[in-house]
């Protein structure tokens, strides 16, 4: 028996891949269980090995379905017709390409109902190092010639450019993504007519925040703006990464441009499938390590279901292990959900290889197992791959051996071929069967006379019924006519119509203004009885014209006193006249009339009384000081303190409210009263200090002493030396306080010489505590003079330089000395 492998990267490199882009307008509801029992042999010959590794591809009412003959090394191209026979698909010119014919060719339908054809080398170095497309129609007729996908102009070390992903974005636009290098992924949006959106590829890698090996990647679109790649990554990590049609960078979720959707705890080996669901969400499916990493008989499959912003709608399901060798094949899309398809196979394990296909809705929620549809596998590398047929239903492409052969056959379990006779149902808008009518395969049918609706226009039919290969219900088409809602204000501010569909509804016009009113509404006649609704009232045939409706508006004007309280209060319509209540009085004051006009009234009021204070005197009794004048205030009003008045010998000590100065006038806060007042001055006589103090400042008496009385002196103090002379000032009728201070005259003494032998000298009179001056120096024959003594014993010498008179008459004694001679006696000669 040959030796096959799953993947063959060389050998498949020519072998086309079909599928198609999910529009979810023409998916189907959920398949049958019953999967028929026709069969189709795609091939049967026992000289061809066959291979067939995807699910065919529903184009039109055809199937096409690429397969490879291991045997000659050949890929061949089926195309199952809708009759249930079997044609072929001509090979395609592919340019540029690789000389030895091993590029890997992909093909996918686009919603134009042509096809997307897009290839590269998955060689290393020798081949093709771009990556291209080019689009056809169904006769492979090029809509687009081969356009370059990568914008690298220079050739870059290590640069393949291969793998290449596609989805065809909700604005007809499509998407490229493919591997760069080993490291790097990369993005570039076409227009379908093969101009690039983005002038330059955008580098995936670095837009996600990562860096390192990357294996594989999927990207798939939604109907509503945004798109998804899935990566795997060495990390080893599954991320996501969610981008708006025309934006070159992706959608921030959780703050970061890319999104851990699982751990696979292994580096290669990856398996992964993106797909958009029904509800608009996006299905992962993918194989993850669930012992250790690296443990790869732990190999299991999981799925996640993600919303457009990237954020979780469930949380990881594990749902089985699939062993080393375990395969995950493409969900399929339902109109409710999704199946997955996927098997369990152990090499090691002879016999273990198992199918599984279970029915899961688009929350991702179990709803049944339909594995026991699904016939066994008789050889070691047999595939059963469940795929929506044609008809909507579920049909098997099942590549296996057969009847002990050691080659493989491809064949189709699935219904009867289509008929060659369809229905034709010709139904209107709401569903009313016009016409049926019964077409031969490839014939026309014919229309009905043209229907007519209310308030509509007929405009056609919802598809073509020619050359008609299918069942089919055509539905009448109609454009709403246009009707016009006209406004009457009803002397309000003019409000323009407005032209709006048959049965739509319209959005309320700017409120019209009416001075003086209210508007209270829309009316759908002049007598206002019936609301228009804007929330569900919608457009008649031949329009209307609405009514507003007014109310006056009523005011409320109140009358207030001048302490806010409520005198009146009355409601007024909108330009009348308010009626004011009796005039109201206040204590100390005259009512004035109001703060604001009661005559035609166009808002609500606050209307308060108005009030002159009144004047009053107040007049000031000084009581013995200088008159004062008296000062003409306001009631309630406080006064400025006149100047302060004076009196001779007294102090001010305030105004008082009453002659028995009991209570006193505070200009702070004392207000003018009724009638005025008359304030009384107070006053306190002034007393002085009068101190008496000796020649060196000591106290001798201190005496407080009213204005004008006299003050008594204290005995008259004595002064060693002196003569006490009397005071330094007066002290009678005291008028301010003084000190008065001693007065004394120093007294005379005599100095006497005593020259005891000597000359005489003469006495000096000089005052006491004075120094005095040497007299002369006395003579005594045979003496010398040695000074004047206190004392007739010479016991202390008087020192003119510092002793001074004392309180009595002195008598200094004179010194002696008695001279020596020397007598010298000499010879003659000296």
């Amino acid at each position: 028996m040959k030796k096959r492998l799953k993947i063959f990267p060389v050998l498949l490199a020519a072998l086309m891949i079909f599928s198609c882009f999910p529009y979810y307008a023409s998916v189907a509801a959920a398949p049958s269980i019953d999967i028929g029992s026709d069969r189709v042999n795609i091939e049967n010959d026992s000289n061809i090995d066959s291979y067939i590794d995807q699910a065919p591809m529903v184009i039109g009412d055809k199937l096409h379905i690429p397969w490879y003959d291991y045997a000659a090394n050949a890929a061949h191209y089926s195309v199952i017709n809708a009759n249930g026979t079997i044609g072929s698909l001509p090979p395609i010119t592919i340019s540029p390409k690789t000389n030895n014919n091993s590029d890997t060719i992909l093909y996918k339908s686009l919603s134009t109902g042509n096809i997307v054809i897009y290839w590269y080398s998955g060689s290393s170095g020798t081949g093709l190092i771009d990556t291209y497309f080019k689009i056809v129609d169904q006769s492979w007729n090029e809509v687009v010639g081969a356009t370059k996908i990568n914008s690298n102009t220079v050739p870059v070390q290590y640069e393949l450019n291969r793998f290449t992903e596609v989805a065809e974005l909700s604005n007809g636009n499509l998407a490229f993504v493919w591997a760069v290098d080993g490291s790097n992924y990369a993005l570039r949006r076409f227009k379908t007519d093969g101009t690039a959106v983005d002038p330059a590829q955008l580098n995936v890698t670095t837009l996600a925040g990562i860096s390192g090996s990357q294996y594989t990647h999927n990207i798939v679109a939604d109907n509503n703006g945004r798109f998804m790649i899935m990566i795997s990554y060495y990390n080893p990590d599954y991320r996501g990464m969610i981008f708006d049609n025309d934006s070159s960078t992706p959608v921030q979720v959780g703050g970061l441009n890319s999104f851990v959707i699982a751990s696979r705890a292994e580096s290669g080996n990856e398996v992964q499938r993106l797909k958009l669901l029904p509800n608009g969400k996006f299905l992962a499916v993918y194989q993850k390590i669930t012992g250790a990493p690296n443990q790869t008989n732990t190999r299991s499959v999981a799925y996640r279901i993600y919303n457009a912003d990237g954020t979780p709608y469930t949380t990881e399901k594990v749902i089985r292990v699939l062993n080393s060798w375990g395969s995950i094949r493409d969900p399929i899309i339902l109109a409710d959900g999704f199946i997955l398809s996927y098997a369990y196979n152990d090499l090691n394990t002879p016999g273990s290889y198992r199918e599984y296909l279970e029915y899961y809705d688009d929350n991702g929620v179990f709803q049944s197992d339909l594995s026991t549809i699904l016939p066994p596998v008789n050889g070691e590398y047999g595939a059963i791959i469940p795929f929506q047929d044609i008809d909507g239903k579920l049909s098997l492409l099942i590549n296996d051996t057969e009847g002990g052969q050691s080659t493989y056959n491809a064949w189709l379990i699935r219904h009867a071929a289509a008929p060659t006779e369809y229905t034709v149902t010709f139904q209107d808008w709401n569903g009313t069967v016009l016409k049926t009518e019964t077409v031969n395969h490839g014939s026309n049918a014919t229309a009905p006379v043209n229907p007519s609706r209310a308030g509509y226009t007929f405009t056609g039919w919802s598809a073509a019924f020619t050359g008609v290969t299918a069942n089919a219900t055509i539905t009448a088409q109609y454009s709403a006519n246009q009707y016009t809602v006209s406004f009457n204000s009803n002397d309000g501010s003019a409000v323009g119509s407005i032209n709006a569909n048959f049965g739509a509804k319209i959005t309320a016009p700017t409120t019209p203004t009416r001075d003086g009113y209210n508007f209270d509404g829309w009316y759908k006649e002049a007598g206002l009885t019936n609301v228009w609704s804007f929330a569900s009232d919608s457009v008649p045939i031949n329009g209307i014209t609405l009514f507003a409706k007014w109310t006056i508006k009523t005011y409320t004007v109140t009358f207030k006193d001048w302490d806010g309280a409520t005198i009146k209060t009355e409601p007024v319509n909108h330009g009348s006249n308010a009626t004011a209540p009796a005039s109201p009085t206040r204590t100390g004051y005259t009512f004035t009339g109001w703060d604001a006009e009661l005559t035609g009234v166009i808002a609500s009021a606050t209307i308060t009384a108005q009030y002159s204070a009144n004047q009053y005197t107040v007049s000031f009794d000084s009581n013995g000081g200088n008159a004062v004048g008296a000062i003409n205030a306001d009631f309630g009003a406080k006064i400025t303190a006149p100047t302060v008045p004076t009196r001779e010998g007294y102090n001010f000590d305030g105004w008082y409210k009453e002659a028995g100065l009991t209570n006193g006038w505070v200009f702070a806060s004392d207000t003018v009263p009724i009638n005025g007042i008359t304030l009384f001055a107070k006053w306190t006589i002034k007393t002085y200090t009068i101190t008496f103090k000796d020649w060196d400042g000591a106290t001798l008496k201190t005496e407080p002493v009213n204005h004008g009385s006299n003050a008594s002196a204290p005995v008259n103090p004595t002064r060693t030396g002196y003569t006490f002379t009397g005071w330094s000032g007066a002290f009678a009728g005291v008028t301010a306080s003084a000190t008065i201070t001693a007065q004394y005259s120093v007294n005379e003494y005599t100095v006497s010489f005593n020259s005891n032998g000597g000359s005489a000298v003469d006495a000096i009179d000089a005052d006491y505590g004075t120094k005095i001056a040497e007299p002369a120096v006395p003579t005594r024959e045979g003496y010398n003079f040695d000074g004047w003594y206190k004392e007739a014993g010479l016991t202390n010498a008087w020192v003119f330089a510092s002793d001074t008179v004392p309180a009595n008459d002195i008598t200094l004694f004179a010194k002696w000395t008695i001279k020596t001679y020397t007598i010298t006696f000499k010879d003659w000669d000296g």
